[in-house]
C-alpha cells in the first residue's frame, strides 16, 4: 500500500551538497528577480548563422532591416493572379482548367 504525500516525513536537515568554494557571502536574494520574470529574449544562432554575424549588434540590424522589408511587403497591395480567389495555392482553379481543355477536345 503506498502512503499518501502527507504521511511522509519530511527531512528536517536537507543534505548539503553545496562545494566548499561556493561563497555567497556577498549575495543579493532575488536581485534579478525582475528582470527574469521579464522574460527573456535569448536566441541560440546555428553555427552557420553565427559565423555571419559577430555579435548580437550585426543581428539586430539586420532583423531591422528585414523587418522594415516585410513592413513594406506588407503594405502593398498583392497583384492579382489568375488563382486568387481559388483556394490557398490554386488548387481549386486546376481541376475547372483541366476540365474546360478536356471538353473542348476533339472527339477521336
Amino acid at each position: 500500500m503506498k502512503e499518501d504525500n502527507m504521511n511522509r516525513k519530511v527531512n528536517a536537515s536537507p543534505r548539503d551538497d553545496m562545494r566548499p568554494e561556493y561563497d555567497f557571502t556577498g549575495g543579493v536574494r532575488g536581485k534579478f528577480y525582475r528582470e527574469y520574470m521579464k522574460g527573456t529574449n535569448i536566441v541560440l544562432l546555428d553555427p552557420d548563422v553565427a559565423e555571419v554575424f559577430p555579435d548580437s549588434r550585426a543581428v539586430n540590424e539586420a532583423l531591422r532591416v528585414l523587418a522594415r522589408v516585410a513592413k513594406r511587403q506588407a503594405k502593398r497591395k498583392p497583384k492579382k493572379t489568375a488563382y486568387q480567389g481559388h483556394g490557398a495555392d490554386g488548387a481549386e482553379y486546376a481541376p475547372r482548367l483541366m476540365s474546360r481543355s478536356l471538353s473542348r477536345r476533339p472527339a477521336s
